[in-house]
């Protein structure tokens, strides 16, 4: 994710200096061409912040002449704003923020995406926000299915930040389920919020430290540090190294993810199938036992072998199916 979390210094007419899109003409393009990105934060914002019509506007013009550019470039599509886990008292404040931007020809084609740790409050979020990451830890229940009714026309992602999905002390086939998980309840992304978090901050609550020496953070061990930094002994080195060293837990992530994109393949072929009076009983009964093995959003079945062997049977349909198509 490229994140620029502050806006630019400005001129009176707020005006972005062209210095500043330089990022955006250089990094962007080859981390969503060659390292195909498929979605970047190009602003943040707590749910704390107080908007107010005036700074709103401010912001809104700034955001407008970047997402110009980036629509003559071809690259706003992956562009969102995030709201972060703002409170159901602040949502006037995000209204104020939301309508900025919906009265701007550009801005207002960014998304914005919320990440909330506050369930009670989804159907109060409806047309502030095109996107609701909601939390979906073990030890939560702020994600259930009978609160799909209350997100109307959101897109669906979940949030994680205290889960065994992320540890790196948990069986593998946790961390594979990361992603996994997130079809039988129709969530379309997943949202973390930190992948390379390392050394403790001045005054910060929460620690993290040197993940070669003490992997521990506030969120489980690991949770936080997906990419290990390219120095094991601390802040210092004697030697200028740009290495840097992913974890064994990110090729279980894109098996999770591959998972996924398998049950949502053969979903489709179903489709295609029935349309052209093709069987696809035995598709159907495949996706069945594919979502068997979550019976609810923070429960799972840890038996790998039998998803290993489900996986095999769910490929070999679809290539049946794609025969048959």
């Amino acid at each position: 994710i490229i994140s620029s979390a502050h806006p630019p210094e400005v001129k009176p007419n707020n005006a972005v200096p062209a210095s500043f899109f330089k990022i955006y003409e250089t990094e962007l393009p080859w981390a969503m061409n060659e390292l195909k990105l498929n979605r970047y934060i190009l602003r943040h914002y707590s749910g704390r912040q107080k908007h107010t019509e005036e700074t709103a506007e401010k912001d809104a013009a700034i955001m407008d002449e970047i997402a110009r550019f980036l629509d003559s470039k071809g690259l706003l599509a992956g562009g969102v704003i995030l709201i972060d886990e703002p409170m159901i008292h602040e949502y006037g404040y995000l209204k104020i923020l939301r309508d900025a931007y919906q009265a701007k020809p550009y801005a207002r084609k960014i998304p914005f995406l919320c990440a909330s740790y506050h369930g009670y409050s989804y159907e109060k979020i409806q047309g502030l926000v095109d996107i609701l990451a909601v939390l979906d830890n073990e030890n939560s229940s702020a994600v259930s299915r009978r609160c799909r009714a209350q997100l109307g026309n959101m897109e669906f992602w979940t949030y994680l930040t205290r889960s065994c999905t992320l540890w790196i002390d948990t069986p593998g086939i946790n961390n594979r389920f990361m992603a996994a998980r997130n079809w039988p309840d129709g969530a379309r992304g997943l949202f973390i919020w930190g992948t390379n978090i390392w050394w403790n901050r001045p005054n910060d609550p929460h620690k993290h430290f040197n993940p070669w020496e003490n992997p521990l953070s506030t969120w489980g061990n690991g949770a936080v540090a997906f990419f290990y930094p390219p120095c094991r002994t601390g802040d210092s080195s004697p030697a200028r190294d740009m290495t840097i060293t992913p974890s064994l837990r990110l090729t279980l992530y894109r098996d999770g993810i591959e998972d996924y994109e398998f049950a949502a393949l053969l979903n489709e072929l179903v489709g295609k199938a029935e349309s052209r009076n093709i069987d696809a009983a035995a598709a159907r009964l495949l996706l069945e036992e594919y979502n068997r093995q979550f019976p609810t959003p923070q429960n799972w079945s840890v038996n790998d072998l039998q998803w290993h062997k489900l996986r095999i049977k769910i490929g070999n349909e679809i290539e049946r199916l794609l025969g048959k198509l």
